[in-house]
């Protein structure tokens, strides 16, 4: 596995596309920052760090819409939060952003994930903190 970040997210996304409650993947530091990112912006309900070193894993809950709009945790779901998303930079291709380049010219519910200094934010709290850095990917 060279890109741990794709990896993660695509467990995220196809278990939400075949209504999983649940998904695991590997733990390291960058995916736990992530993690925690995005439970903060509501793609995620809760997680959980299992095992033991060195094959520490992380189990999230994946967010669902129910039928009215509103997130809830029972087994009567619909639509999960995460729609899609798009890996901006790559191994093999980096991409940066300084602070003047971040621009809010997608849909609303989009984020852009930037790994900075001050460590893996979202676009609106690297725009507020005024760093730059690189752009790990696109959620929806």
């Amino acid at each position: 596995m060279n890109d741990i970040i794709s990896d993660m997210l695509n467990r995220i996304y196809t278990g939400s596309l075949a209504g999983k409650r649940t998904v695991s993947f590997p733990a390291t530091k960058i995916t736990e920052s992530i993690t925690e990112l995005l439970h903060s912006e509501g793609y995620i309900d809760s997680f959980t760090k299992t095992g033991k070193d060195p094959k520490k894993n992380i189990e999230v809950e994946i967010s669902y819409f129910s039928k009215n709009g509103l997130v809830e945790a029972d087994e009567s779901r619909g639509k999960a939060v995460m729609s899609g998303f798009t890996r901006v930079s790559k191994p093999s291709r980096r991409i940066y952003a300084g602070v003047a380049d971040i621009k809010f010219d997608r849909p609303e519910r989009s984020t852009r994930v930037l790994s900075t200094p001050k460590g893996v934010l979202s676009e609106k709290d690297a725009r507020e903190k005024g760093v730059g850095g690189e752009i790990l990917f696109e959620i929806w």
